[in-house]
């Protein structure tokens, strides 16, 4: 007999079964919530590269207090890493899954002017845009911006700079 879900941690012979079921609901779930936070601070890891460290971490600290979890341990971290290889696969092969998953990006600035509704949707000031123009060589007056210039939020969380003529 199967245990209640509301039972973790579960001690049954079906317990790894559970395991590999909380493991892969809850990085699903961690997907989602921080999509929802949005892309600001992702920089070089995808974002379900950044979950499977956070998880496999605590997967791993598990292991020390109770002797007795580690294979529990080890049967969560293979099914986040497969969870995670089949997200990597899915974005790679369609491209409306890569869309859920890593989102689309957004246009900061479209030709010389800022979106401003687009900054407030993603967290961003003008200070950050601001920034962003000066570590691209770009005079920071927001007052000033050529009208040529479009500047997009990526999928990763930078921010790139263009001279559309």
């Amino acid at each position: 007999m199967i245990q209640k879900i509301t039972d973790y941690p579960c001690q049954s012979a079906e317990s790894y079964l559970c395991t590999i079921l909380y493991s892969v609901g809850l990085y699903i779930l961690i997907i989602i919530c921080v999509r929802l936070i949005g892309k600001r601070g992702l920089s070089d890891f995808s974002l379900p590269d950044l979950i499977l460290l956070i998880i496999i971490g605590e997967s791993i600290g598990s292991i020390i207090p109770d002797k007795n979890s580690f294979p529990h341990a080890v049967t969560s971290i293979l099914s986040l890493v497969g969870a995670n290889f089949i997200i990597d696969r899915l974005s790679f092969k369609c491209s409306w899954f890569k869309k859920l998953v890593d989102g689309k990006p957004v246009v900061l600035i479209e030709n010389g002017i800022i979106n401003e509704v687009n900054l407030r949707k993603n967290r961003l000031t003008k200070p950050d845009l601001k920034e962003a123009l000066r570590i691209n060589g770009i005079n920071d007056d927001l007052r000033k911006l050529s009208e040529d210039l479009y500047a997009t939020l990526e999928t990763d969380g930078k921010i790139s700079l263009i001279h559309k003529k």
